[in-house]
């Protein structure tokens, strides 16, 4: 299995896993790391390769020993444990191989992509392999047959907050977005206001909801709104969600209407601060804040570069997120004053546009010291953001 013979076990649903008593080296941290490791295993998580993933193909690296360390699984290995584990509960199934259509084909993609993420790892091409060859597929899925998508009441109560923004954008006029750092003082920019009054605006549709939907449907809603890209509508973890909350037609009509909002008169700011928000209410904080370390990466890599401003925009929408959650006012009372620098401190001075080589040579990987440091100071920044320290706003 990788994980020098600390621990191993065959698979899926797999009767034994076995851990090694004690050699003498493992410490009790990495024994427990490789145990959950072998968990994973048994529920269909395969080997990721997010460096701070329990799934990492090579365990007893002295991770577990660091107290800043937390034992955690990758979003991806997160969403096919989720899917075998619930056929499972609800079919009393012992295998993937018999699992339904849908089910399996959703684990295809997610093993599909740990496959692409990591090559020379054969487990996720084996889970592939087994999982197209084990019965014949359904001619066609309930979407391509017509039937209607399945929706929740969160789904619903996303779905009336983004109305409820982009009826809101057609009764007002879209600024001209500036692109020059000096075309008037942050707090000034019209672009900027947008996006303030589509948060203020939100927040008002999102408090007519039942207590419990609130803040997830805000976040959710938001996020599908002010974010112009299609990625999250492709990605697996995300595109079921986001196309059931907005249709092609509606997304259409979003786009013709509400102009490009923006963070610190920048619109990658929004995406990245809104995206990690709805992301925090579905995965949690540490998946949300790997997520935006593995955009970060994939863009030194062959991008746009390593970006400190993104991933301190990425940051704040998670603090926004935990901040929005652990309060006990209405929405709109929180919110009915939203302006951006109380919630997203200003990127001026963080490094940007790092190619993979220039990352390393400053900073090593994302569990360095160095990286760690640097993203304390922007964890610092964000924490000292006035609205974070009034006790009126819990």
């Amino acid at each position: 299995d990788g994980c020098q013979l600390v621990g191993i076990t065959s698979g899926a649903f797999h009767s034994h896993i076995l851990v090694r008593e004690w050699d003498g080296v493992t410490t009790e941290p990495e024994r427990l790391e490789v145990l959950v490791h072998e968990l994973g295993h048994h529920l269909g998580a395969v080997h990721s390769a997010a460096v701070d993933s329990v799934m990492r193909p090579r365990l007893a690296d002295a991770k577990a020993r660091s107290r800043k360390f937390q034992i955690a699984f990758d979003p991806l290995n997160t969403r096919a444990m989720q899917l075998v584990a619930a056929s499972a509960r609800r079919e009393q199934l012992k295998t993937i191989l018999v699992f339904n259509s849908q089910t399996k084909q959703e684990l295809e993609d997610v093993y599909a992509e740990l496959d692409r993420s990591l090559p020379k790892d054969p487990l996720a091409a084996e889970y592939l392999k087994l999982l197209r060859n084990a019965t014949e597929k359904v001619a066609t899925s309930e979407k391509s047959a017509g039937k209607p998508a399945r929706t929740s009441p969160l789904i619903e109560a996303a779905r009336q907050v983004s109305a409820a923004v982009v009826q809101s954008a057609a009764q007002h006029p879209k600024p001209d977005n500036r692109t020059s750092a000096g075309a008037g003082a942050p707090h000034e920019r019209s672009a900027d206001r947008l996006t303030e009054s589509y948060f203020r605006e939100a927040a008002t549709a999102a408090s007519k909801l039942p207590r419990e939907q609130a803040v997830s449907a805000y976040l959710l809603g938001l996020a599908v709104t002010i974010d112009r890209s299609s990625m999250l509508r492709k990605n697996i973890l995300t595109r079921e969600l986001w196309t059931t909350i907005e249709s092609e037609a509606e997304r259409s009509h979003r786009l013709a209407l509400i102009g490009i909002p923006t963070m610190w008169d920048r619109h990658d700011l929004a995406q990245h601060f809104v995206v990690s928000a709805a992301l925090t209410v579905l995965f949690g904080p540490k998946a949300a804040r790997e997520i935006g370390l593995l955009k970060e990466m994939q863009d030194a890599r062959g991008g746009s570069g390593f970006s400190f401003a993104d991933f301190s925009a990425d940051l704040s929408g998670i603090a926004f997120a935990n901040f929005l959650k652990s309060s006990q006012r209405p929405l709109d009372e929180l919110l009915g004053s939203f302006v951006i620098q109380d919630f997203l401190p200003e990127s001026r001075g963080l490094i940007e546009g790092l190619s993979w080589n220039e990352f390393v040579d400053a900073y090593g990987s994302v569990t360095d010291e160095r990286f760690r440091a640097e993203e304390d100071r922007i964890q610092d920044r964000i924490q000292s953001l006035p609205r974070y320290k009034t006790p009126s706003d819990r």
